[in-house]
């Protein structure tokens, strides 16, 4: 499986496209483990790296644990929000996908949304910010998501991703 894109195509390894599947099903929150506000919430996600060859390809950087309440693997790390913010390397570009778990006003049912990451910091290259930005918008075909880009940790605050997560969500 690859992904095209602009002016170049990126080949997606069975484990990434495995990792994305992982992380994009849906998963029931019991009220319990939802309303507290000291428990932080499970947010399965994968980050992936590109790296470039004679065929550029995605691979997995760091990967969360992906059923609720599970211990994590070797390898994986708890799946909050929190820990995927402090996976991301501060000088290089990622893109991540995340199933954020989000609340509405108006019924107060908890929800998921796959949202999916641009991490493109800049303290990184040109170069590197565009031809991640260049392969994330191919990826907008891969999975249906909720695109959000970053530049800092600042813009990475899981209220405002929740609140992008409202504004584009219909709730009946």
């Amino acid at each position: 499986m690859s992904i095209v894109s602009g002016t170049g195509a990126v080949r997606l390894t069975e484990d990434v496209h495995s990792a994305v599947l992982a992380v994009s099903r849906r998963y029931d929150f019991d009220a319990s483990s939802s309303d507290s506000e000291s428990t932080p919430l499970f947010v399965p996600f994968c980050t992936l790296k590109l790296v470039d060859g004679s065929q550029s390809t995605f691979t997995i950087d760091v990967s969360s644990s992906t059923t609720p309440h599970s211990s994590a693997d070797a390898g994986a790390v708890p799946a909050t929000w929190e820990s995927l913010v402090a996976s991301l390397p501060r000088d290089q570009c990622r893109m991540a996908v995340a199933q954020v778990p989000w609340r509405a006003h108006s019924d107060s049912v908890v929800r998921t949304r796959l949202v999916f990451l641009l991490w493109a910091p800049d303290s990184t290259s040109t170069k590197e910010r565009m031809m991640a930005s260049m392969f994330s918008k191919g990826a907008k075909g891969l999975i249906d998501h909720l695109p959000v880009q970053a530049s800092g940790v600042d813009d990475l605050s899981l209220e405002d991703v929740e609140n992008k997560i409202r504004a584009k969500a219909t709730v009946k």
